[in-house]
């Protein structure tokens, strides 16, 4: 099985662990062990993970107000958003894989 994301989820990720580490190292770090703890998971039950209305499921990031939207297509899991959980609610339900 193999993670593919969506270029906007990847600058989602970038933009939010380089704020992070402007304030804090530490920060930054736990931002991405958590964010790689969350892909780990959803590799070992992509399933297992909250269903949204648009058909996309998705995994809490533990301590980080973030989010990992994704499909399950095949042995491929498409992340289609690292996104906040308190700011514009679902702008990426429009997001389209690039070819």
């Amino acid at each position: 099985m193999q993670i593919k994301q969506h270029p906007s989820a990847k600058a989602e990720f970038l933009n939010s662990f380089r704020r992070y580490h402007a304030e804090s190292v530490q920060a930054a770090e736990g931002f991405l062990e958590q964010y790689e703890s969350a892909l780990n998971a959803i590799l070992k039950s992509p399933e297992g993970h909250t269903l949204t209305s648009k058909g996309r499921r998705w995994r809490l990031l533990q301590n980080y107000p973030y989010k990992v939207i994704y499909e399950f297509i095949g042995n491929t899991i498409w992340v289609v958003a690292v996104a906040h959980v308190k700011r514009r609610p679902n702008y990426w339900a429009g997001r389209k894989w690039p070819k």
